[in-house]
């Protein structure tokens, strides 16, 4: 298996986790807050969509991300501005996160992860190995170490939305079973 394989199978596992941690959510469900200084789902899906979009297409690849070509910020009513992905947000910032259409989220989500996917599909061996420009991260400099540290950081936040959902479900917030 060569590294193209390898990366596009772990993208597609981190979509098998996050197809599940999402199914059967309710909109009540997205916006929940375990408690006052938690991430509702809502917001984690917009975080790790909005940093896989900006560590792909806008450090990786140096083009325009896919939040501004598919006007999702316009979509979502959220702001254009594509340094904007959710990092060290307070927990004010969290709560004053607007109430946005799971399909939506999960449609943004989909086409950054095409593109993902069809960037992978673009690259070469040898471009897998080249220096991303300006890498804040130099341990992780490489186009494929990029991707690598994206697809463990999608891995994390589908994860914590399961969790979430485990709780919403264990916990009676929900009376479907699992």
């Amino acid at each position: 298996m060569d590294c193209r394989q390898l990366l596009k199978r772990s993208f597609g596992r981190a979509q098998e986790i996050l197809d599940t941690a999402t199914a059967g959510l309710t909109r009540e469900d997205f916006d929940w807050r375990a408690g006052p200084l938690a991430n509702p789902p809502s917001f984690i899906l917009w975080h790790l969509s909005r940093v896989e979009d900006h560590m792909i297409n806008h450090v990786t690849r140096r083009r325009p991300e896919v939040w501004t070509l598919g006007a999702w910020h316009k979509k979502l009513g959220l702001p254009e501005d594509p340094r904007v992905t959710g990092f060290n947000y307070t927990s004010e910032q969290v709560a004053a996160f607007p109430v946005v259409d799971p399909g939506s989220l999960l449609g943004y989500q989909r086409e950054v992860r095409a593109e993902t996917l069809a960037y992978i599909d673009s690259l070469s061996e040898s471009e897998l190995a080249c220096e991303v420009a300006g890498c804040r991260h130099k341990e992780d400099s490489l186009v494929a170490n990029m991707l690598g540290r994206t697809i463990v950081h999608v891995s994390q936040h589908a994860g914590q939305i399961d969790f979430i959902k485990g709780l919403l479900w264990s916990h009676g917030h929900r009376s479907s079973e699992r």
